[in-house]
């Protein structure tokens, strides 16, 4: 049986983005979509709670009520941080409903999403998705060992890793847009092997490059560079076209009177906050550890984080590294996310979500 139903996700898609690029030409496959179907704008928790927003659109649960609603979160048992996985979250998703229903279903790369039970269809968790805190799997199981003996790894892996250099942004990007390429000819693979109704799939490239290059794009960033003399100022374009291209070759492949439902869950814009002051302003209301007497200027000046300067200096890989080897607690005083100092240029936006 021919597939019925395309969902496809661009995580971390900037909405504005594509419709300028869509109206400019460059984006021929989302402009098409959205000409001869409908868009609408959502309301997400990408700027509060950015891990329950997968998770919240693929099961309908509200996210007060997920078990897990960032990667380190506090536990009362312990009066302390521990790592979460996603593999926490019990919420039901959409295609297990549609599986239990009688519908061949395939899922590969959707983002924070787990390996779950078997199901009428296959799946694919963590090939090549951002940020995963959940094991690598699929279902059937063999069915991992064929795709990494057809494709190898993802050529990206830990973008958040990579040094804030030249030579090594250029080699970001590029293995960002033969990322694009590989998942899409992942799922077209997918789609000729294994026989589905309806088949959600995701790719994560979008996510990563909107955190990377955001300053080259942004002239009104503090780092935008004008002369770009790297080149890398058409690097978010340059992975936005290509899974354009390839959200077209996969629904061609799909066949005649295929339905298609693209959506990113958030979108992307500059970043603009000192969390790491998070302390010392409580300090300043009166929320500290002690009620604070002065408000003179002198003391509302930032005070300078030690950790921030430590990440300033050090290149993000072995940041990573070093980050990876502590103890969860340790770990809390120096982690980007938590500390917002790890260099990304972009973040998750509220409402974008198409």
């Amino acid at each position: 049986m021919a597939i019925q139903q395309l969902f496809i996700c661009a995580d971390g898609m900037e909405w504005d983005l594509v419709r300028l690029w869509a109206e400019q030409g460059k984006l021929p496959t989302l402009r098409r979509l959205m000409e001869e179907g409908a868009s609408a704008e959502l309301s997400t928790t990408a700027a509060q709670l950015p891990d329950t927003v997968w998770p919240s659109l693929i099961t309908g649960v509200n996210p007060a009520k997920l078990e897990k609603y960032f990667y380190v979160q506090y536990e009362a048992s312990k009066l302390g941080l521990r790592l979460a996985s996603d593999e926490e979250v019990s919420a039901v998703p959409v295609w297990r409903l549609l599986s239990d229903a009688g519908t061949r279903v395939g899922v590969a790369d959707l983002p924070h999403v787990p390996p779950g039970p078997p199901l009428a269809g296959f799946q694919v968790a963590n090939w090549g998705t951002h940020g995963p805190s959940a094991r690598k799997a699929s279902y059937p199981p063999e069915l991992n060992a064929d795709i990494q003996k057809a494709f190898g790894s993802h050529p990206v892996g830990d973008c958040d890793a990579c040094d804030d250099t030249p030579v090594k942004m250029r080699d970001l990007r590029d293995r960002l847009v033969k990322g694009v390429c590989k998942h899409g000819e992942l799922f077209r693979w997918l789609m000729a092997k294994n026989t589905c109704d309806v088949f959600f799939m995701g790719f994560s490239e979008s996510h990563c490059v909107g955190h990377h290059f955001w300053r080259f794009a942004d002239e009104h960033h503090p780092r935008h560079v004008a002369s770009d003399a790297a080149g890398l100022r058409g690097a978010i374009e340059d992975v936005y076209r290509a899974i354009d291209r390839e959200i077209g070759e996969t629904i061609s492949a799909a066949g005649p009177g295929v339905r298609c439902t693209v959506v990113s869950a958030h979108g992307m814009g500059p970043v603009f906050h000192a969390s790491w002051n998070l302390n010392q302003i409580l300090g300043l209301l009166g929320y500290g550890k002690s009620p604070t007497e002065s408000r003179t200027p002198e003391d509302q000046r930032a005070q300078v984080n030690p950790w921030r300067l430590l990440k300033l200096m050090l290149p993000l890989r072995l940041q990573y590294a070093i980050r990876n080897a502590l103890h969860v607690f340790t770990r809390a005083a120096s982690d980007p996310a938590l500390r917002g100092t790890s260099g990304l240029e972009g973040t998750p936006r509220l409402r974008r979500s198409q």
